[in-house]
This record gives structure tokens, sequence and C-alpha cells, in this order.
């Protein structure tokens, strides 16, 4: 309920700044049609009970998201006879939908605005402000002859013209000379009247003489009739702002008396609506009040307060027991509905000891927390303590097919020791001895001896990183299976905690780029959801799926990313520099890698070994410049850096299996003889070229092909 009037007085609070005294808005109306309530600078009512509401339901039909509109009229000279009172500016929400379910209603009074205009408006020209169909919205004095709309023949200068000009016309049997504009905005238009005569020449002394007597008469009579009808009228003019807060009323009622028991009949019906509200909300303080006692943060003052709307326990003597659930795993549930479940637990501990529970449970943290009454009887307090968890657990499992271990705290005997009763039954729940399902731990047995610190496991933690930088998951599993196991020998909870996340922080250092992953995508940090998890198996699967598993697939597509990268580099270097001494050994300069380890990732990234590949494209290019050259054989042999010609020939016939002199002898021909239409024998001049390439490719096998295909000799 506090919540609801700090978000309505804040809500206020915002309605009010958008009326700034400069910019004349003398009311904000905040509409929500689907829950249908409306809020003003005076209250917050249902719409049922606002008067007018049907202008909110004319707003919603309306195809614009944003729009004026003016109604209401007052008395006046000339055109103020038909001029409206008020001018609207609406705003509905969600824009552009048809079915809009805010509207926002802001409100100026038309004395502001002819405030406005006379501020702007000169000497001898009267400023107006007209509507789309030419309505006069407001006008900064009295213009003779025009009753509320401009003239049909203005309407026509203006349609007729660009959203600015000057024109003459006749008003009132006098010339007149209007200058307007159009606002892009809005589509108002405002209009600027001087006469014709008064721009002519001065007024006449007599004319305003005449004008002031009879303003004078006016002014008398009207604060004589007003001071008089004031005194009869103010008891009632009280009552009517006392009832309507001090402003106007919506509905407009010519009768203040039926506007004050309207009023009056609505404050009725606020106050039983508030009266069911607060009965409605007693559960949740109780809750609330519960949860401060548990937490520590509940005053004596703040008790004695809230001890007006909660009965507090008859007992002297009460303790806590905190159920929680064991584990999702094995069972027809998934983690999204831990939620859900825990709130069945508590409906099922709240209807189970409805006799025994000084306060309804409620759910702290990843437990359901009761505070029980403990009533003077021949049963000890273990026995009567273990009789009630007994039946907490048989119904659990009953109705949930679940199994839950309960935390159970000392005997306290004020309700200030309700925070200290809390922390032994979550304490008892994070024994770490007395691990598994189905638990039954008091604080009293599990309470912490000194003892020595459990040495930190570091041989398997470094069999386990070991393990990842091999890439051996079968292995990781079964060292974090062994390394887990050894943490949880561990005498305390802390002492468990400090060292699983020091293995965590080991492990992540082996991928320090995916530090990201710390922080979840939601706002639990990957400590936190560490920290919630419940026994030895779900640390194991966690680690194994949420941490290993992932930095394993990460530094496998590393490793396959660094064998092509270095592959793609070597294919480079060998086809950009295969007529140089280019040994691994060369390689492993350059690219800076060992000379092995580019043997293997080249096998590995290929399928050839690096020398048979060099060969084989030495070789594919020498037969190229064999057939489509004059180049000599020595000179080839030279260029590809063999000893000797004779070498040369004796590796083309033993990897080639042909003879380098008749190609050369053959390219020497086709060179020197060609035939003088080459479009005649060029298909017989292909044949050798493809036919030389089709035997070398069956001769080696698939990696020759790969050689000769690099080297635009073959197609694989």
């Amino acid at each position: 309920m506090g919540s609801n009037f700090d978000f309505f007085a804040d809500l206020t609070s915002l309605l009010s700044g958008i009326q700034s005294f400069e910019m004349g808005v003398s009311d904000v109306v905040l509409v929500n049609l689907d829950k249908a309530w409306l809020i003003d600078n005076q209250s917050m009512i249902r719409l049922s009970e606002a008067q007018n509401t049907q202008r909110f339901q004319d707003y919603a039909s309306r195809s614009e998201s944003s729009f004026w509109v003016s109604e209401g009229s007052v008395g006046g000279e000339g055109i103020g006879k038909l001029r409206p009172s008020m001018v609207r500016l609406v705003k509905k929400f969600p824009i552009y939908s048809r079915k809009p379910s805010i509207i926002v209603e802001a409100q100026i009074p038309d004395y502001q605005m002819q405030k406005w205009l006379s501020l702007a408006g000169g000497d001898g020209g009267i400023l107006m402000i007209a509507d789309r169909q030419g309505s006069i919205l407001t006008a900064s004095g009295p213009v003779a002859g025009l009753e509320g709309t401009l003239p049909a023949n203005w309407l026509s200068e203006m349609r007729g013209a660009s959203n600015a000009g000057l024109f003459h016309a006749e008003l009132g049997g006098r010339q007149v000379v209007c200058i307007y504009r159009e606002s892009a905005y809005n589509g108002w238009r405002y209009v600027s009247v001087s006469y014709v005569q008064t721009m002519t020449q001065d007024v006449r002394t007599i004319g305003w003489t005449t004008f002031a007597l009879c303003l004078g008469i006016l002014l008398v009579t009207g604060a004589l009739a007003i001071a008089l009808s004031r005194n009869m009228y103010s008891p009632i003019r009280r009552l009517y702002n006392l009832s309507t807060g001090g402003g106007r009323d919506l509905r407009d009622h010519s009768d203040e008396l039926l506007t004050v028991g309207n009023r009056l009949t609505a404050l009725m019906q606020t106050e039983s609506d508030l009266r069911d509200r607060t009965a409605r909300q007693q559960s949740q303080l109780r809750d609330y009040t519960v949860f401060r006692l548990l937490t520590g943060h509940m005053k004596r003052s703040d008790w004695e307060e809230l001890a007006k709307y909660i009965t507090p326990p008859e007992a002297a003597t009460f303790f806590i027991v905190s159920v929680q659930i064991d584990s999702l795993l094995r069972t027809k549930y998934e983690p999204n509905d831990f939620d859900l479940l825990m709130f069945a637990v508590q409906n099922i501990v709240g209807e189970l000891l409805a006799e025994d529970q000084a306060f309804p449970p409620i759910c702290m943290e990843r437990a359901v927390t009761a505070v029980l009454k403990l009533e003077t009887g021949s049963l000890t307090f273990k026995e009567r303590a273990s009789g009630i968890v007994e039946r907490i657990q048989r119904a659990v499992l009953q109705f949930l097919q679940l199994s839950v271990s309960v935390g159970i705290s000392s005997e306290y005997g004020g309700l200030s020791d309700m925070a200290a009763a809390y922390r032994e039954s979550t304490f008892a729940l994070q024994d770490p001895i007395n691990f598994g399902e189905g638990r039954v731990l008091f604080f009293q047995d599990v309470m912490p001896a000194r003892a020595e610190v459990r040495p930190y496991p570091d041989n398997l933690e470094l069999e386990l990183i070991e393990s990842i930088e091999n890439r051996d998951p079968a292995s990781a599993d079964s060292t974090l299976h062994e390394l887990v196991s050894d943490i949880y020998k561990a005498n305390s909870v802390r002492e468990i905690q400090f060292a699983l996340v020091r293995l965590l922080i080991d492990i992540m250092k082996l991928a320090p780029h995916q530090w990201g992953m710390l922080q979840g995508h939601d706002t639990k940090t990957t400590f936190e959801r560490l920290f919630e998890l419940d026994g030895q198996e779900e640390v194991e699967v966690w680690f194994r799926s949420s941490i290993i598993g992932p930095i394993l697939k990460d530094m496998s597509e590393r490793s396959e990313q660094q064998v092509t990268k270095i592959s793609n580099a070597m294919l480079q270097m060998i086809h950009e520099g295969f007529d140089t001494e280019l040994t691994l050994e060369v390689c492993s300069k350059k690219l800076n890698y060992h000379a092995d380890y580019l043997r293997r990732v080249f096998k590995k990234g290929t399928g050839i070994n690096y020398s048979d590949y060099l060969a084989q494209y030495r070789l594919s290019m020498a037969k190229d410049w064999l057939m489509n050259t004059d180049m000599k054989i020595a000179e080839i042999a030279e260029k590809l850096k063999y000893h000797s010609p004779q070498n040369f020939i004796r590796y083309f016939k033993k990897d080639g299996g042909n003879n380098a002199r008749p190609i050369s002898g053959q390219s020497s021909r086709r060179i020197t003889r060609r035939p003088s239409n080459p479009c005649r024998f060029g298909f017989f001049l292909c044949i050798p070229r493809y036919v030389s390439s089709w035997f070398l490719s069956v001769q080696e096998g698939p990696q020759m092909n790969i050689g000769l295909a690099s080297a635009g000799l073959v197609q694989l």
C-alpha cells in the first residue's frame, strides 16, 4: 500500500512539473483507459466517477496520436460569446496505436492565451488564433463583426494562398488589413486584424473618453454586484472548495450542493476501497515484517508500531527451520521451475504447520523459512523438531516427488533473537560433512570445531589443467571428479567455497580472453551461481558444462584456425619463392615457429609433406616452362636450384615419367615453326600439356593432383 501511495505521489509530482508558469498549463490529466483511472491536480479517481468522461473515448477513437481540441464557452464582447474557454493538447500512448491505453491532456485556459496574445500584439491591431475549420480559439481583444468563426471569404483567401500572406477585407463595414500565418505543427492560423482607419489617423479624444466612462460604469457596477453576491455565497463556496480540493469541478454542475454531495459520496467509496485494500495487504505486511525480523533490520519502535496490525506470537520459546530443495537432477523438473517449486513448498509448510507456526513461512534466498512455536510438553526439543521435519519431508515427497533438507536452529526466547536463529538454520544446511539428500541438520550438531585447514590438492589441479591443455575431455572429467571429491573433505563451508573459487580462477587462466563469461547473461555473476550449487554432484556438472566444456571448445577452434593460418602462409611462401632455397628453416625464421612444428602443421593442414609439395610444385612449374616458353633445361635447372641439368633431367624423368629433352624440343619447334593459322592447330598443341598432366596425376595419385592444381595444370 505504501508503494502505491509513493507511486501516486511521484506521478502527481511529475504531472505538476509539466504545469510551469511560463507554459500557462492550468491542469494536466492522465487517463488509463485499460485500468479505468484518472489523475489530475486534485485527486486520483476511477474513470467512471469522473465528469465528462465521454471526451476521453472520443480522443481514443481519433486517428491522430497528438492533436489540439477546444471546448466550453465564456461570455464577453464580440467573438468572446462563442470563443472556447479552454484549449487542450491531447497525447495518446502507445503512439499510432488503434487502441491507446494512456491519454494525457494538458489544459490551457483562454485567459492565458489572451495574455500571450496581449504581450505579442502591437498597438492598433487585434491578434487572433483560429483552428483549421476557422473557429476562433482566442483573441487579444474584441473584434466587432466576428461571431466565433472567420468569414468564409477570409478562409478562401487563406486556403488559396501559401501558409502566410496578407489581404484586404471588410469587417463590420470598415476596411481592415489581415496578416496571417498557418502553423505547420497544429494547423492553427495566427491572424492579425488592423483597421485601416486606425492605422491612418489618430483616435479621437471624444471616442476614448466615452469608452472609458462606459467601461468605468460597467466595472463599478460589476464590482458592487460581485461584492454583494460574495457575502451571500461565501459559505457555500467554502464547502464547495473543500469538497473539490479548491479546483473547478470537472462536471461543471450549476448546482454546487449537488457537486458537494457527489464528492462526499465519492470520498466514502474511496474510504471503503482503502479499507478493503488494507485487509488484503495485511498478509503482505506480515511477510515483510518476518523478513525484517529474520534479517535483523527490525527496530523495537518499528515492531511496536506494526504490532497494531499484526498479532504477535504468544509462545515464550520458538525455533526456526529452513527447508531447502536438495537437487533437481534426475527429477522431472527443469531449473526454470525452481521458483515455482519454492512457492509450492512454502504452501505445503504453511498448511502443514498452521498450528505450530508463530508466523507464516516465507521464502528467503533458496530456502523456505518458518518460525515455529515450542510448546511445553513431555517431548524434548529434538524429538518435537524431528517430528515436524519428518512431516514436512514426507509431504513434499508425496506431492512434489522431491527430496528436501532441513536446517534447525537452537531454541530462543525472544523475537529479537530471530536473526541469530535464522543464521543458525541456514548455517546447518551448509554443513560439508553431512552432504546428500533428505538431511535433517541441527545447528547444535554441526557447529564447526576448531580444526586444521585441509591442504589444497595442487597435484590434482595440475593434472586437470594439463588434461584441458591437451584437450582430453575424458581425462579432464575423471580428474575433476577426484579434485572436487577431495575439496569436499574440508571441515567448513568457507574452506570449500574458497577452494572452489581458487579452482575456478585457475581454470579460467587457460582462456583469459573468456573472462567475460564470469558475468552471466542475468544479474548474477558466475561466483554467485557457484555458491548456489548444492552438493558435490551439482558442482561437478556445473564445472564440466559451464566452464571446462566451453574452454575446450574454444581451444579446439583456435587450434584449427592456427593450423589454417600457418598452412596458408607457407603455401603463399612456396608459390612466391619456389625458385629460391626455401627450406623449413627459412620458413621458421620468417614465421617465428620451430621447423618441426611447421612440418607437423603443414602436414595436418594440407595432407602432404612440405618437401613433397615443394618438389611437386617446382616440377609443375618446370613442365609449364618447358611447354610454354623457350627456356632451356639448363636455365630451368639453375632457376629451380638444381646442382646440374643432369640432376634436373633425372628428377624430372623419375617424378614426371617423361624426359625433359623431348618436351623441350617440342616446345622449341612449336615456338620456331608456328602455323599460319593458329586456330587450326591450337587444339593439337594443347594435347601434350594435358596428356602429361593427366599422366603425372595418375602416376603420383591425389598428392600430385594437389600440386598440379596449385600450378593450374589440372582441376581437382
